[in-house]
């Protein structure tokens, strides 16, 4: 039998009754309690042609999401992604998260991603449906959420990226923007 010996004591309180009482916990436990993420929300305005996008077409090529880590070489955990899409379009599209700036190929055409690049995406299709969209008069909005996917940035930055590619429909985007609008908790 190993005997266990608490190295401090903490305050809590009940969450019934709000009343202090005493837990003995070791140290460790009580850096984790104490050290908890940052959450941050960050816009990206993905550029993208103004001309009809088929189906299966890149909507936008790599783009920065600048500064989403808390420090350069720190993770960051993308916990739901919210698209606005101010043309009013319904089209289901694929985002592509990356660590790197590689690129997925030429926008307006089919993908066409090097095996070489292919090793930055680490989360592919995060899916946009063509139902999803909420209609809100001109702009439609559309988020995906409990994604937890971590990704550590490109190295020496705070610094992912992230694509997309139009997957159902032809779609003409008048304003050449879609905004993303990315939650994320980073690592302390």
């Amino acid at each position: 039998m190993t005997d266990y010996i608490p190295e401090q004591a903490v305050a809590l309180f009940d969450p019934v009754t709000d009343l202090p009482y005493k837990a003995l916990v070791n140290a460790e436990l009580v850096a984790a309690l104490t050290v908890l993420g940052q959450h941050v929300v960050v816009d990206v305005d993905l550029t993208v042609p103004t001309s009809a996008i088929a189906a299966g077409d890149l909507l936008a090529d790599t783009q920065v999401v600048a500064n989403i880590a808390g420090a350069a070489d720190k993770c960051v955990t993308i916990e739901s992604i919210t698209l606005i899409n101010t043309d009013d379009n319904n089209n289901a599209i694929d985002l592509i998260l990356l660590t790197d700036n590689v690129s997925l190929g030429t926008e307006n055409a089919a993908p066409s991603v090097s095996g070489a690049n292919a090793l930055a995406i680490v989360g592919a299709n995060v899916q946009f449906t063509a139902a999803g969209w909420t209609d809100l008069g001109t702009p439609r909005v559309q988020s995906v959420g409990n994604l937890s996917r971590v990704i550590k940035p490109k190295a020496g930055t705070r610094d992912i990226y992230i694509g997309a590619v139009n997957v159902s429909g032809i779609v003409q985007f008048a304003s050449g923007v879609v905004r993303a609008r990315i939650a994320a908790t980073r690592d302390p």
